[in-house]
């Protein structure tokens, strides 16, 4: 979604910076705009060897000094981070700061204290599916979403949520659909291929929900032998979710060939999409 934006706005001539925090020197999964400018953190200057200046300091300082205890454990613990990513904002000059995912935003609102920027937060995801692995995270994200000029979320049931003050800043917007590219490629595999498929993708990770899916398909499995089931993409529980499929005994019938920037031309192979 991020790189979509980024490259419908180039597009129009804007200046875009898209800001990183871990890629490092890992290829990017997703093409940008030639337009875009890509910075991350790990290669700044600032993160190897930090020297905050004193503007930088006292801002942080007065947020500092209204934390908890559980919120000044990840404050300290990541204040690089956030005093580099400070500096790469300012640098930046931005209208506007657009952040993406809950804990980056926690960063974004803490590094631009007091910058003046308007920044809006985005939540990719379902926040009622649990806490962000810390009290402190949860308790900074409460205190500073009120702080964002907006805060979007993918639907209305994510706004229950929220506090009353943040729900009157939030903004709903679904992910965009985008129309698939034709694949003449694509359209001859599809002959070719035998058998029927079931498509899932997303990153592999509890909130995606394919523990349920493979409990799913393994109840119409033995009575459905044409089919097989792809869960295209990766992330943390991809050991787990293999292991949750032999136990319940899809060995052969499921498949989880990785990540693929290819998603349109996967997808028009599949009989049927889950999600």
């Amino acid at each position: 979604v991020l790189s979509n934006m980024a490259g419908y706005w180039a597009e129009k001539g804007w200046d875009i910076t898209i800001l990183t925090l871990y890629q490092g020197d890992a290829p990017i999964s997703y093409d940008l705009h030639p337009r875009v400018v890509h910075l991350d953190l790990l290669k700044s200057t600032l993160h190897k060897s930090p020297r905050p200046d004193r503007q930088s300091m006292q801002a942080l300082r007065q947020v500092f000094k209204s934390l908890s205890p559980s919120e000044r454990r990840v404050f300290f613990r990541d204040l690089v981070l956030i005093v580099a990513l400070r500096h790469a904002i300012r640098g930046t000059n931005p209208d506007a700061v657009i952040s993406f995912i809950d804990v980056t935003n926690v960063y974004v609102l803490l590094a631009t204290q007091d910058l003046h920027y308007p920044v809006i937060v985005s939540e990719r995801c379902d926040p009622r599916q649990g806490s962000l692995g810390h009290d402190g995270w949860d308790r900074l994200r409460e205190r500073l979403y009120p702080n964002a000029r907006h805060v979007v979320v993918l639907d209305h049931d994510s706004l229950s949520f929220f506090c009353e003050e943040v729900r009157q800043r939030a903004r709903v917007i679904p992910n965009a659909a985008l129309p698939p590219r034709p694949s003449r490629f694509e359209i001859e595999s599809a002959r070719k291929k035998t058998g029927r498929t079931l498509l899932a993708m997303g990153r592999l990770d509890h909130g995606k929900g394919f523990d349920l899916l493979l409990e799913a398909f393994s109840r119409v499995a033995p009575r459905q032998p044409s089919w097989s089931l792809e869960i295209w993409g990766l992330g943390p529980l991809r050991g787990s979710l293999e292991s949750l499929a032999s136990e319940l005994g899809l060995d052969g019938r499921v498949r989880f060939p990785g990540f693929t920037k290819n998603r349109d031309d996967v997808m028009q192979q599949a009989d049927l999409f889950v999600i």
